[in-house]
């Protein structure tokens, strides 16, 4: 199936409104469950707000210390 690309970022703007609709009555939601559903609703919804923690480490011949001053 073909899409313009008007179409797409209408599409886009329209599923952002409805988003931030729902987003504005999130609080009201949370209240409305008792505190345990809340939390776990809270943790569920984590991934999509805050990034994702990945390891780093350093490379072959990389210093260990950045010494900026």
């Amino acid at each position: 199936m073909y899409i313009k690309t008007g179409g797409i970022l209408m599409l886009k703007s329209v599923l952002k409104d409805i988003l931030y609709q729902e987003l504005v009555q999130i609080q009201k939601y949370l209240e409305t469950l008792n505190p345990k559903d809340g939390v776990e609703l809270v943790i569920k919804l984590m991934p999509y707000v805050l990034p994702k923690v990945t390891s780093v480490s350093h490379t072959t011949n990389e210093p260990l210390d950045w010494d900026l001053t």
